[in-house]
C-alpha cells in the first residue's frame, strides 16, 4: 500500500479532487477506531487522541 501524508485536511481534499479530475481514484486512508461508528460502540478510548485524528485527516491512499 502506498500513501501520502499531506499538510492538512484541506490539502488532502484538494489532492483527492485533483486526482479525480485526472481519472485517478485516491481515497482517504482510514477512520480512527475512536471515531468510527463500530469503534464507538465496542471500544473505549481515554481522553483525546489528537495525533491519531490529525494523521487520519492528512493520509491519502494511492492506487497501486
Amino acid at each position: 500500500m502506498y500513501y501520502l501524508l499531506l499538510r492538512d485536511l484541506s490539502d488532502r481534499t484538494e489532492f483527492i479532487q485533483a486526482m479525480k479530475q485526472q481519472g485517478i481514484n485516491c481515497v482517504f486512508h482510514y477512520v480512527p477506531l475512536h471515531n468510527a461508528p463500530q469503534g464507538l460502540a465496542c471500544a473505549r478510548s481515554f481522553g483525546e487522541l489528537p495525533v491519531t485524528s490529525d494523521h487520519a485527516d492528512r493520509l491519502v491512499r494511492l492506487p497501486l
